[in-house]
């Protein structure tokens, strides 16, 4: 499939969840173990070059992996998929400037940290989002999910 066809099978996904799910249940908390799940299914369906970014609190601005974002204890403002220079989140394509804006609408925060290109099968990537990010559903569920369609 080409570029354009695999952005249009994250986006259809992204839709098929917000219907069975709705789409405040795939962001706030849900937003990480969502984009984990989102990844991993794309990994299924042999799309290559996914990799997740994720926003938060650095004030020493020197975190640059998901286990230095986990051994600073900081909070986690918000996980999203990455795909060929495209960002999605459980709203769907997502920008930068939207991003900030959270940050800064929810959290106070002007000058958040984003790391980007980070592996979905990073190994304290998982960690760090069921410590660090407020959950209430599975990534598994959220991938059972993705399977339906």
């Amino acid at each position: 499939m080409s570029v354009t066809d695999n952005k249009k099978t994250i986006l259809s996904m992204i839709e098929h969840a917000q219907k069975k799910y709705t789409q405040s249940k795939l962001s706030g908390g849900n937003c990480g173990t969502f984009a984990l799940a989102l990844a991993r299914e794309l990994a299924d369906r042999k799309i290559s070059g996914v990799t997740l970014g994720i926003l938060f609190k650095d004030e020493n601005g020197e975190s640059e992996t998901p286990k230095q974002i986990l051994d600073m204890e900081t909070d986690v403002y918000h996980v999203v998929l990455e795909y060929a220079n495209d960002r999605y989140d459980g709203t769907g394509k997502t920008t930068n400037t939207k991003l900030l804006q959270l940050a800064k609408r929810q959290y106070k925060d002007d000058k958040p940290s984003f790391v980007t290109d980070v592996k979905f099968d990073d190994k304290h990537l998982k960690r760090l989002i069921e410590n660090d990010t407020n959950w209430s559903i599975d990534s598994s569920k959220f991938q059972s999910c993705f399977k339906e369609i």
